[in-house]
């Protein structure tokens, strides 16, 4: 198929004194070029003359930077560029629009359902590797369509669909081609009154913490609780955290919720033998910055739990994301004797490499793994591999998802240690949680300073700021 041009137009009609404006790295058009292109091209679309936009996104690119250099991730963008470029016919315009998104636009299209073939042919085209000497370069991309004037009578609206038709294709799984539908606008709509109606659940008072077992294979005893939170909407009911736990990370909520959620775990830890932990699943936004050690300092502090009865889970999507960064700040949370662990093991890109730069204590076997663990040989095979990698690195292995009697018996036989699901027991509120596991008369330590706290675990600063003292403190 021909190309499209190489070169920087500013409008379809570009006057000789309009600068190209392009992009140093591609040599593409920039995102104000393309506007402006689009703005005219918008204008001109109706019946007979359709018009459409192709929002392309790279899936993962921050994990190519993290894994493999900003050079490596530069090359790929090139590339991917090329890529695109070259499925692309007359009256197109391709431009780069962000880091690691592009925009196609093209006008005087005739036949409107050849963009979903289109969409699919420059999934494919992005999904080889890109070679860089002796090492392939993983690549990969998204893909949403809009097509005016029938989702969009405007450069606006039609961005907005485009938009809207990419995030449906990376919900669904990535590596996907999408087209906006008139639906897609509704969930928009409905994801914007939740978000509304969550800003205010945690002064309302409208959230809680359920506590699921972690159990014991070999004894059955409950070694610790995962902290998992629940929203009692007063209207829509029980909330699923698959909805609007995203939805938090995503309009900046889930850095107080988060806290919030620390100090009512570990103050309901508190109430428990101490033998017993506490599981406290960690966000990727809650790992920006500093102020996830100041949490934890002050949680510890005020509750008087011994830091070893803290367990942060974290995902390996979490470490994809500016890795080395995340890594310190793990680093720094086990300094103070907090436990990490690594959650979903196995679902990820670079698994063997965490368990290489950070000692972990703990494993989590996704449940994807263990769905066929009693039936499928390979799927045992899997968890088995797993188990010698937690034997090898000594880490604690636990199995998530347990259904049946029969995964718990494969578990038991192939050495896992711990076990978490509903054959088990279903998360439940706290009053629910079994009397012989609390203190006979709770007394913990009277509540301690975020700087009480870490001068009587021999820190030798313990400024005011417990963030700084965690942050410069050679101790820590």
């Amino acid at each position: 198929m021909a190309s499209a041009e190489r070169i920087c137009p500013t409008a379809p009609a570009a006057k000789e004194d309009a600068a190209p404006l392009c992009d140093a790295l591609t040599g593409l058009p920039d995102r104000t070029a393309f506007i402006r292109r689009f703005q005219d091209v918008a204008a001109a679309c109706g019946p007979g003359r359709a018009c459409a936009v192709l929002f392309v996104d790279l899936d993962s690119f921050q994990f190519l930077n993290e894994a493999f250099g900003h050079a490596a991730g530069d090359k790929v963008l090139v590339e991917a560029a090329r890529r695109i470029e070259y499925l692309l016919g007359p009256d197109t315009l391709i431009a780069r629009t962000g880091d690691d998104e592009f925009a196609v636009l093209m006008w005087n299209i005739s036949d409107t359902s050849d963009l979903g073939t289109l969409g699919q042919a420059l999934v494919s085209a992005l999904a080889q590797p890109v070679e860089d000497g002796a090492r392939s370069l993983p690549c990969g991309g998204s893909v949403g369509i809009a097509i005016g004037p029938e989702h969009g009578d405007s450069a606006e609206s039609l961005l907005r669909a485009a938009e809207l038709g990419l995030r449906e294709a990376k919900a669904r799984g990535r590596g996907l081609s999408s087209t906006f539908h008139p639906r897609l606008l509704a969930e928009q709509e409905e994801r914007r009154s939740l978000e509304v109606d969550l800003r205010g659940a945690l002064d309302r008072g409208e959230l809680e913490l359920h506590y699921q077992p972690l159990v014991e294979i070999a004894s059955g005893r409950t070694a610790g609780y995962e902290a998992l939170l629940r929203w009692n909407h007063p209207r829509r009911g029980t909330v699923s955290p698959g909805t609007f736990i995203p939805l938090a990370e995503e309009a900046g909520l889930i850095v107080p919720i988060g806290a919030w959620v620390l100090r009512e775990a570990l103050a309901e830890a508190a109430t428990w033998n101490e033998d017993i932990i506490v599981a406290v699943n960690v966000s990727p936004a809650q790992m920006r910055g500093e102020a996830l050690l100041s949490q934890v300092v002050q949680a510890l502090g005020a509750s008087g739990v011994a830091p070893q009865r803290l367990e942060l889970e974290i995902t390996e999507g979490l470490l994809m994301r500016e890795c080395d960064v995340h890594m310190r700040m793990l680093h720094r949370l086990r300094a103070f004797g907090v436990r990490i662990a690594l959650d979903d093991f196995g679902t990820g890109f670079s698994s063997l490499n965490y368990l290489r730069r950070f000692p972990f204590d703990k494993l989590k076997i996704d449940r994807s793994f263990i769905t066929d663990i009693a039936t499928d040989a390979d799927s045992r095979a899997i968890v088995q591999a797993v188990l010698g990698l937690a034997r090898q690195f000594r880490m604690t292995s636990l199995a998530e998802g347990i259904e049946t009697e029969a995964q718990l018996n494969a578990l038991k036989e192939l050495g896992c240690e711990l076990a978490q699901g509903f054959l088990l027991a279903r998360p439940m509120p706290s009053a629910a949680i079994p009397g012989d596991q609390r203190r006979a008369a709770p007394s913990p330590p009277p509540p301690a300073s975020p700087a009480e706290w870490l001068r009587a675990r021999g820190c030798g600063a313990f400024p005011t700021h417990a963030t700084y003292c965690a942050v410069n403190c050679r101790k820590c």
